[in-house]
Formats: structure tokens, C-alpha cells, sequence
């Protein structure tokens, strides 16, 4: 883990996307879910993904 002082700097923009309908539907419905806006949900599940991590738990999988 960095020092604070070795941290870079956080800068977000906005960005407009496109996504296909029903996945964005579940994107929204599961940040609603962990209480979380749909940036940040992305921006977890993104960074899990370059650290080569599951973004969420067995609780958060769909069970059919």
C-alpha cells in the first residue's frame, strides 16, 4: 500500500457509454442493491477486474 503522499490524485469525469438495455437494467437494479451509484459500481467492478479479483461474494450471485 502507497504512502499518502506517494497517492495520485482521484480525478473522475464524466463519460457517456452504451450499453445494451437489459444489462444496464441489472447493472442499475444491483447498485440500487448495495446501495452504490452506477459509476462507482462500475468503476469497483473494473478495478476488482485488473487486480484479477471476483468483484462481489456468493451472496450477490444470481441463483437460478
Amino acid at each position: 500500500m502507497p504512502k499518502p503522499s506517494e497517492r495520485l490524485a482521484i480525478e473522475r469525469i464524466q463519460t457517456g457509454v452504451r450499453m445494451e438495455r437489459r444489462l444496464l437494467k441489472v447493472l442499475k437494479a444491483l447498485a440500487e442493491y448495495k446501495n452504490m451509484t452506477l459509476g462507482d459500481l462500475l468503476e469497483g467492478i473494473v478495478l476488482h477486474a485488473f487486480e484479477g479479483k471476483a468483484a462481489f461474494g456468493a451472496q450477490t450471485h444470481l441463483r437460478t
